[in-house]
Formats: C-alpha cells, sequence, structure tokens
C-alpha cells in the first residue's frame, strides 16, 4: 500500500490502513478518528504526510504477514489490487467484465453475485474455492452460503499468521521467531519524516520487531493500561533524528535501545487535557502537546538535545505559539509542574529488560522499575 498525497477520513471496525508486506506514506493528510489499528504491515515506512490516528488497540502495528493463501500473495507492481491488470479492473486476464444480462461474468464482481473463479472478493482471503461475499464466510464450495464458516486448514486458526488467537499477537509461532516477546527482524517501523499523531488504547507503536525513528514529528498518547505500552518493540529502537514525545502508562513502557540522537525517558504524570512539555536550560520549548489520556511516563527525544544535557519536563503548563495538538519546537510555557531529565543517545543500565527505564526515572534497559517493579532483566 502506497499513501502519496490523498486526503482521506476515516472510521473503520477493524484496520483502518493494512498491508501484509509493506505500507508507504510519502504524503498526504489522514485522519483516522476511529478503528482497531491504525497501519499495519510488516514494513512501514513513514516519509511524510499528516497522520492522525485514533485506535482501539495499536495505533502503528509492524507484524508478520500472513501469505498462507497464493491468492492474497501478489507482489507483482504492475498488478491492481483486484488481481487484474491497468486497464482492465475485475478482470485478472483482462477480459471484459460487464454481462448484457446483469448476471457476473467469471473473475468478476457483479450485482453481488459470486464469480466463479478464485479471485478475492472484499479484500479478505477467498475460502476453500476462493470467494468470499459481504465479508461472510464461504462454504466447502467456494460460495456464501447462510454465512457458516468452513473448517480452517490443519495448522491454522483465526489468529493469521503463526496461530495467534489473540488478536493482539500478531507475532505468530513464537518458535517461528515472531511470538510475543520473541523479535522478528523482517518487521519493521521506520519513521524518517511527516507529522504523526496517534491516540491508543493499545501499544501505539508497536513492532514484532524494530523500531528506526531518523526524522519527522511523532507525538504519541498511549494506553493506560499496565499490560500496554506507549511503545513496544521485540528487537532494537533507534533513533537519529526527528521529534518524538510520548506519553502513557508505566507497566510494560520502553525507551529506545540506543541511537546518534539523545533520548531521555522519565516518570511524570498527568491526566488527560493536560500539556507535556520539554524546555532546555534557557526555557525555550523543545517540543509539547497535549496528552489525551492519564500517563504515568514520558519519553523524547530531539535534534536540540545534546549528549547530556538537562532539560526540563513541564505537564500541565500553557504553551505559547502551539497548534491544534499542543505542539511547538518554540517559544515559551508559563505554569505547570516540573520534572529535570537526562538526555544521553545510550540507554543506561536499569531495572527490567532491554530499552526503558530505571528507578532513578533516567534512561534504563528495561520497563519502568522502582519499587514493586520487575526484576531486572524482566522489563519486557
Amino acid at each position: 500500500m502506497h499513501l502519496l498525497g490523498a486526503s482521506i477520513e476515516a472510521s473503520a471496525g477493524d484496520d483502518a490502513f493494512h498491508a501484509e508486506t509493506k505500507l508507504t506514506v510519502d504524503g498526504g493528510t489522514v485522519n483516522v478518528t476511529s478503528c482497531y489499528e491504525g497501519y499495519e504491515a510488516k514494513k512501514i515506512y513513514v516519509n511524510g504526510g499528516n497522520t492522525h490516528i485514533v485506535a482501539s488497540d495499536d495505533g502503528v502495528n509492524a507484524s508478520v504477514a500472513d501469505l498462507s493463501d497464493d491468492a492474497d500473495a501478489d507482489t507483482v507492481s504492475s498488478m491492481l489490487p483486484n488481481g487484474g491488470t491497468p486497464g482492465a479492473p475485475g478482470q485478472g486476464d483482462g477480459a471484459a467484465t460487464s454481462d448484457a444480462g446483469g448476471q457476473a461474468p467469471a473473475g468478476a464482481r457483479q450485482g453481488g453475485q459470486a464469480p466463479d473463479s478464485a479471485a478475492q472478493q472484499d479484500g479478505r482471503a477467498p475460502g476453500a474455492a476462493g470467494v468470499q461475499q459481504g465479508g461472510q464466510a464461504p462454504d466447502a464450495a467456494g460460495a456464501q452460503q447462510g454465512g457458516s464458516a468452513p473448517e480452517p486448514p490443519a495448522g491454522d486458526n483465526a489468529g493469521g499468521a503463526g496461530g495467534a488467537t489473540d488478536p493482539r499477537q500478531q507475532g505468530g509461532d513464537p518458535a517461528a521467531g515472531g511470538g510475543v516477546g520473541q523479535a522478528d527482524n523482517s518487521c519493521l517501523i521506520q519513521i524518517n519524516g511527516g507529522y504523526v499523531v496517534v491516540d491508543s488504547v493499545g501499544d501505539a507503536i508497536d513492532s514484532n520487531g524494530n523500531v528506526e525513528v531518523t526524522g519527522g514529528v511523532l507525538l504519541v498518547s498511549g494506553p493506560t493500561s499496565d499490560g500496554d505500552g506507549a511503545f513496544d518493540y521485540d528487537g532494537s529502537a533507534t533513533v537519529s533524528g526527528g521529534t518524538v514525545l510520548m506519553v502513557g502508562s508505566t507497566g510494560m513502557a520502553q525507551s529506545f535501545t540506543g541511537g546518534t540522537q539523545a533520548f531521555a525517558m522519565a516518570s511524570a504524570s498527568g491526566e488527560a487535557g493536560q500539556s507535556v512539555c520539554v524546555v532546555d536550560g534557557s526555557g525555550n520549548v523543545v517540543t509539547s502537546f497535549t496528552a489525551t489520556k492519564r500517563f504515568g511516563m514520558v519519553l523524547t527525544s530531539s535534534s536540540a538535545f545534546a549528549e547530556g544535557g538537562e532539560y526540563t519536563l513541564v505537564i500541565g503548563g500553557e504553551v505559547a505559539n502551539a497548534n491544534a495538538d499542543s505542539y511547538t519546537d518554540s517559544g515559551a510555557v508559563s505554569g505547570g509542574s516540573e520534572t529535570a531529565i537526562t538526555a544521553s543517545c545510550t540507554a543506561s543500565a536499569g531495572v527490567g529488560g532491554a530499552g526503558g527505564m530505571d528507578a532513578g526515572g533516567a534512561n534504563g534497559a528495561g520497563g519502568i522499575g522502582g519499587a514493586g517493579g520487575p526484576a531486572a532483566g524482566g522489563g519486557k
């Protein structure tokens, strides 16, 4: 899937934008007002554009591709999404698709009648003979018959690749390297540019493999549940450019594992509607935005950060010259409560597993620790 410059407003009962192998955002305006997951693919590249996502689960999710059905595995760039070639929509072999009697010819979808080919319908995987109509499960002959679901093939289930039955577990079979808690290095979220704002009930930025931030602006209001995190990855997470400001719960919190740009993570709590602002030693705003729900941690990075530099988190202040998300990288803030932070390009040793925060609120190597926190090495 390639988003080049359209203006799209979407409300989805499931994923708003889903590709199995690769999803690239190069421009345009995308406003997802509700969905289960916002952007989902094995590899997700955000190079530009303006994205806002409100998700009931993950905001941006890199998960193992499900290519178990050959009819869904078309990766030839000259093919249309329905299997046809340019100039011949609706028919894979380029033949005419209309019918004088209004009936559907083989391979075409006309008037809601089931075609007799193995073409994919409605963007979902076909059944035994390859046909799915209206989102209903086909019977053994491939046509819809009362909506009864066929028995899945041996070794498969509703979880997709690897057989994960929990819809939040996108990694598949842990033995295959794609399970929860075990990295699949083929999965990647890479943010190189653009402006991305995520409000999620589940993990906001979630990769079954790695995360790379090289540019752009990433603002996140993550979950309130300690079973999810604003930032969740199973491999590594690096930052070498751009602006990052994330808030969320503390139970599964992760920081960056490293990078060439300094970052900081801290325990700092606030409520929905409060501004979150990072200020340098001269009182100048480095970055800011408004949280959409209560939070207990903050993760931030900016090209303005210096290695070992000391900065101040200001929660609940009034930020001047901010946009509708209360984002700005200049100006000043007045009022609010303050927490001191120190930026570094390296995650320091702390309580928990790779990528989180120690009890003192500094960059750490795992989940947020402190009294009652996870034991060393057990953060994620």
